[in-house]
């Protein structure tokens, strides 16, 4: 399916067990994806989209597409941006689902478990690099940035470059099984004779014969065509009906897919595009426009889009293997989220603005974390250097708690979740305050940091907080007292850097890419820089000194510290990334 802009708008990446994507840059030298001023840009772009589907569908035979940027052409308000299709279609293969049914070649291959189509690609995608001059769609080039910001083109136009990752992912995606095989038309005449209206021509200089349109293009009906329904009309599937009816409801503005995936994150039947008249290479292979939120694969480009959404839904209809999702749903949105998995809670969030809202969340966290851990150390050292009690007391708690002019640990933790709270869910929220509580509480709460810090000035002797508020012991002598604010301020950078690989490893994922969150939280092979590693280092440091002489701070019990902190965070990530 061609995707347009305007009027006329009718390598191997992933997480462990996706199904692995190949891109070949078809390209001569120094032109399209081989530019050599955009080239390595519109390479990045496309494997970051193709990250995005990778990460989502599960296979393990290869999916190989070919890849070029062409020139399209175009005029200043409308132009073709790209299209891509399936080189092959199969059916009656072993382990087709349903007999006499087209499969796309990407999606025969993980089904019969082998590559059906021998060295063939499987799809093949052209991009129209005209965007990028001044004459077509004028000032407005494409945009290979991956975080879907195109800029304004030219400023204060009231329009946008236009987001080469979200073109990418709605072609591909046909590409992967989002197709009709509902003949579109056949062009006559002109620069593409025979070529199939709308799909990988627009008929230039000849028309479009529309008589077939309602016919199956190729004999049979494909893998998509399955779900598809007209409720009011008998039959109401498309399978089921006459050419003559499915040609009328190509036009009937009442076109459904009544898959159960869908049917289930969509809240019942989701609508498909099918206006009157007919519009080739548009029609019946796109979600309608009435869908809200936009959909992927709606037939117009409206701005950037990174999430796949129903059409995900739609590929485990037809018989892909999803990813692990979680999804929520109403009758206006469709979301799908990705639980972290292994010894982390939680879910990636299912957009832009819960993931920016979940970063800053565990940021605020971790940096909190830190400041009440460098309250505790400046209480422990005035005790340990005579300061009194009634001083040194209400000091610790202006300084966590406040009211402290906004300087307090806790003052600033509430001030930086202010900042982002309009891009936050309201379970976000929630989970934020409720961790608040429990880590601001007072000793008698065993999770809060007042209650914890009796883990590090642990030697038995007398209270750093007569009070009772403060958990701990004053360190017997200077030695023993930096051994303890040694381990603390340890502790507390292990809790923020192992929140920091959380953080990286939602924002890889969402964005599609792949990341070793082990690597980064608790084994570097390589570098030996993980957070644990780093901790572990800091420790040894202190054996070298020998001043960690108390029995509580042995090692061995130093490591326990650690990996108590460590199950803390990953227990906690829940809080900025909660599941649906």
């Amino acid at each position: 399916m061609r995707w347009l802009s305007g009027v006329l708008l009718a390598s191997m990446v992933g997480v462990a067990g996706a199904v692995p994507i190949t891109v070949n840059f078809m390209d001569g030298a120094n032109e399209g994806f081989n530019d050599p001023t955009l080239g390595a840009q519109r390479q990045a772009a496309f494997n970051y989209a193709v990250g995005v589907w990778s990460s989502a569908l599960m296979g393990t035979t290869p999916v190989v597409v070919d890849a070029t940027m062409d020139p399209l052409g175009g005029t200043a308000s409308a132009a073709i941006l790209g299209y891509a299709y399936a080189t092959t279609l199969h059916r009656n293969f072993a382990g087709a689902p349903v007999a006499n049914t087209w499969y796309v070649g990407a999606l025969a291959n993980q089904l019969a478990g082998t590559d059906v189509n021998g060295a063939m690609s499987e799809i093949v995608a052209v991009f129209n690099s005209d965007v990028d001059n001044a004459t077509v769609l004028g000032a407005v080039d494409w945009y290979y940035g991956t975080d879907a910001n195109p800029p304004e083109s030219p400023p204060g136009s009231g329009r946008f470059d236009t987001d080469f990752v979200s073109v990418v992912l709605h072609e591909i995606g046909h590409g992967l099984g989002f197709t009709s095989e509902v003949d579109g038309g056949t062009c006559v005449g002109g620069s593409t004779p025979g070529d199939s209206c709308g799909v990988t021509a627009d008929c230039s200089g000849g028309s479009c014969d529309l008589s077939t349109v309602g016919t199956w293009a190729d004999g049979s009906p494909s893998a998509y065509d399955l779900f598809l329904v007209r409720p009011a009309a008998s039959p109401p599937r498309f399978t089921d009906m006459s050419d003559a009816q499915r040609k009328s409801a190509t036009t009937s503005g009442n076109v459904f897919w009544d898959g159960a995936n869908v049917v289930t994150a969509h809240g019942g039947n989701a609508k498909i595009y099918a206006p009157s008249p007919f519009q080739p290479g548009s029609s019946i292979s796109h979600w309608d426009t009435s869908l809200t939120p936009d959909e992927l694969h709606e037939p117009f480009y409206t701005g950037p889009n990174h999430n796949p959404g129903l059409s995900l839904n739609a590929f485990a209809d037809e018989g892909w293997t999803v990813g692990p999702t979680t999804t929520t749903s109403s009758s206006t949105t469709t979301t799908t989220t990705i639980p972290f998995g292994g010894d982390d809670t939680g879910c990636v969030p299912d957009s832009r603005d819960r993931l920016k809202c979940g970063d800053a969340i565990g940021k605020a966290f971790g940096n909190a974390i830190r400041a009440v851990i460098k309250c505790h150390k400046k209480q422990a050292d005035d005790r340990f250097n005579g300061v009194s009690d009634t001083i040194t007391g209400p000091a610790e708690d202006l300084c966590a708690n406040g009211p402290n002019g906004g300087r307090s640990a806790k003052e600033k933790l509430d001030a930086a979740i202010g900042k982002v709270s309009f891009l936050c869910s309201a379970s976000q929220l929630a989970a934020a305050a409720t961790q608040e509580s429990t880590l601001f509480a007072g000793q008698t709460n065993a999770a809060s940091l007042d209650a914890q810090n009796g883990d590090v000035y642990c030697e038995t002797g007398t209270a750093i907080d007569p009070s009772g508020d403060d958990a701990g012991q004053i360190p017997s002598t200077k030695d023993r007292l930096t051994c303890a604010d040694t381990v603390g301020s340890e502790l507390g950078k292990l809790a923020a850097a192992v929140i920091k690989c959380h953080q990286k490893q939602a924002d890889a994922v969402s964005a599609g890419k792949t990341f070793d969150e082990n690597a980064c939280e608790e084994l570097d092979p390589v570098k030996h820089k993980s957070a644990v590693e780093k901790y572990g280092a800091a420790m040894s440091k202190l054996d070298t000194k020998g001043i960690c002489t108390q029995t509580c701070l042995s090692r061995p019990n130093r490591d326990a510290l650690g990996a108590n902190v460590l199950a803390q965070i990953e227990a906690a990530n829940q809080v900025a990334y909660p599941c649906p």
